[in-house]
């Protein structure tokens, strides 16, 4: 449910593991400044853009609101207004992978890392196993539900991530024993009876996901720790209203819930003040105001890691990169500012839990 490009200072290598590296809801692409136009001869040998495609039936999405209701779902959100340079950093705003690709598509040496990092304390787990994925490719629609329902497709993989499936699959980590006990742990994280169906993914962070999680021990509200007088935005779900919404018909069988989600968010402007007490490993999720024609409030998600470049925020992008990388904590907030057809209120943020007791019970 947010939802660019040159190298950032050198990142300090994990803790005890070695410097091997190997990407949802939704991230704009930025453009890098004013281009020179190609001469007439070259503008008309490139290859048309391709249109947008309809998630739900693979058709061509026809009209102009329907390729704006798909932003929510791949991670792409409406373009900022325009792009500032942030004073919260000289550098320019994001790093991709400092090491190799290829380590996550070896599952032994990813099993091993596993079993590595179960020696360090949870905090240091997620800053480890999030870092195995720097320069990994964003991908739309990494996960399905199998080889069954609507949408058939891998349960598991690292090869390609969105910003959601980055966020679970670096969570089933952190709390598994070995890289099947991993896999188990995704779908405990991403359904609600941890059995794989359309029908019981957790589609809507706001109402399913992030409720889901937390009864499960997965995660906890961490804004009340840092703002107790923090406001909430409030999602309201009524089926008979989102599945008018062009691209969420595709979730007509899926069970959500009706109902009244509240979402505990600081808003833009308290951000700054309280950025240094933000633990790291917290999830931040980016929450936007109210749109009928989008409906879903949290539109982008990462991880709020401390490394010698400073506060940064580790995430599959949807940017020009469309990979993991490090973005400075300001630049983030900063751009966040910046959008206007719909509009950024604050961040929501969640800590992620040990959940060694029910992770027990998985196999």
């Amino acid at each position: 449910m947010e939802r660019v490009t040159a190298s950032a200072p050198p990142r300090r290598p994990p803790p005890s593991l070695d410097a091997v590296r190997t990407p949802c809801v939704p991230r704009p692409a930025r453009s890098a400044g004013r281009q020179r136009r190609a001469p007439a001869r070259q503008r008309s040998a490139r290859a048309p853009a391709p249109r947008a495609l309809s998630r739900d039936t693979g058709r061509r999405a026809s009209s102009r609101r329907e390729r704006t209701s798909l932003h929510w779902q791949h991670g792409r959100a409406p373009a900022p207004h325009r792009r500032r340079r942030s004073r919260w950093s000289s550098s320019p705003a994001r790093s991709p992978a400092a090491g190799r690709p290829g380590l996550c598509r070896a599952e032994p040496q990813l099993d091993a890392k596993i079993a590595e990092a179960q020696r360090l304390p949870f905090t240091q787990r997620l800053e480890v196993l999030s870092a195995l994925f720097l320069g990994v490719p964003y991908t739309d629609l990494p996960l399905g539900d199998g080889d069954q329902g609507p949408e058939p497709g891998p349960l598991f993989r690292t090869d390609g991530v969105d910003c959601q499936t980055y966020v679970e699959t670096v969570l089933a980590l952190a709390n598994a024993r070995s890289l099947d006990h991993a896999k188990a742990i995704l779908d405990d994280i991403r359904y609600a009876d941890g059995k794989p169906s359309f029908q019981s993914r957790n589609h809507f962070t706001e109402a399913q996901w992030l409720p889901a999680n937390a009864r499960k021990g997965y995660l906890a509200d961490a804004v009340p720790s840092l703002d107790k007088r923090a406001p909430t935005e409030t999602l309201v779900l009524d089926k008979s209203q989102w599945t008018q919404v062009p691209g969420l018909k595709r979730l007509t069988a899926a069970q959500v819930p009706d109902g009244k989600y509240r979402v505990r968010y600081l808003p833009l402007d308290r951000v700054e003040e309280r950025a240094e007490k933000i633990a790291p490993g917290t999830i931040v999720m980016v929450v936007r105001e109210h749109d009928p024609n989008r409906v879903v409030r949290i539109t982008h998600m990462g991880f709020v890691l401390k490394t010698d470049a400073g506060l940064v925020v580790r995430h599959a992008s949807t940017g020009t990169e469309r990979a993991v990388l490090d973005e400075p904590w300001g630049a983030f907030v900063q751009r966040q500012r910046e959008y206007k057809k719909w509009k950024v209120i604050g961040v929501a943020l969640a800590r992620p839990l040990d959940a060694s007791r029910r992770v027990s019970r998985i196999h």
